[in-house]
């Protein structure tokens, strides 16, 4: 989508109207790069997940369990898990942005029926963003003035 799409859509109601009526650019500029609105998926690091094994003891033992036993569906899944976030694959991170990745931990046997340690697990590589991040596009000041062909 194009930042003159986006706002003179406002696809998600952001209000961008009543600030393009009165030409306010600097006030689109901090609507559209305001980073308390969305997030983002992104990596878990090694420190992180370690960090996640010791406040959820029973999911890391889970985790282990299922890598060690060849006949559970899961098994390859959890060496992998184990592997990366251990460093021995050489990414030694999680890429939430990966459709496969996420499928796998909503599909995962987490120990947790409430959800809150998957949902923790996730949080850690999860960052806040702007609108302008989401769509991945540049919105700074010049930028909107351009896209409005305001001139200035």
């Amino acid at each position: 989508m194009s930042l003159y799409t986006e706002l003179t859509t406002d696809p998600i109601a952001l209000g961008y109207a009543a600030l393009i009526t009165v030409r306010n650019d600097a006030g689109l500029e901090a609507l559209i790069n305001d980073t308390t609105k969305f997030t983002l998926p992104g990596w878990i690091s090694v420190s992180q997940f370690n960090t996640w094994c010791a406040l959820h003891n029973a999911e890391y033992q889970n985790i282990k369990t299922l890598s060690a036993n060849s006949s559970s569906p899961y098994n390859s899944a959890a060496d992998a898990i184990l592997r990366t976030l251990t460093g021995s694959i050489s990414t030694g991170a999680l890429n939430l942005a990966d459709a496969n990745v996420m499928a796998l931990l909503n599909a995962w046997p987490f120990v947790d029926t409430t959800g809150a340690a998957k949902a923790a697990l996730i949080a850690l590589g999860t960052f806040s963003a702007s609108r302008a991040q989401v769509l991945g596009i540049s919105a700074s000041l010049n930028d909107i003035s351009t896209a409005l062909n305001r001139g200035y």
